[in-house]
């Protein structure tokens, strides 16, 4: 049997527990576990290649490149500012036709009539 010291802050002493073989073996695979995450990632023992080391650094592209695809989706978003009340007041209409759904679906006297008929 292995054992270790355990600290019961219950009783502010020192006590000794035993653990069973299946606690030591989660006790060993944990430890594994904690070692193996240690070690360096295998893209860590490796050394850039000279052409990366040589290679010329990204090109930045000038931001205006982009203008013209703003500008082509201009339309779709004043068209979708311009139903964003509608939107709004559709997602209303759903919402209160929702409260009337929150009630029972069978009324209390058609409930007691099929429970009778049952037998329960």
């Amino acid at each position: 049997m292995l054992a270790f010291p355990q600290y019961s802050w219950a009783f502010g002493v020192m006590q000794i527990s035993v653990l069973s073989f299946s606690s030591r073996a989660v006790a060993v695979v944990f430890g594994l576990v904690a070692l193996v995450a240690c070690a360096p990632p295998p893209e860590g023992r490796f050394e850039p290649t000279r052409p990366v080391d040589e290679a010329a650094p990204a090109e930045l592209v000038p931001t205006s490149r982009f203008d013209g695809v703003v500008a082509d989706a201009a339309p779709d978003a004043e068209r979708l500012e311009a139903e964003a009340q509608a939107l709004l007041e559709r997602a209303e209409r759903l919402r209160q036709e929702t409260q009337g759904l929150a009630g029972p679906v069978i009324d209390p006297e058609t409930r007691a009539r099929l429970e009778a008929a049952r037998g329960g």
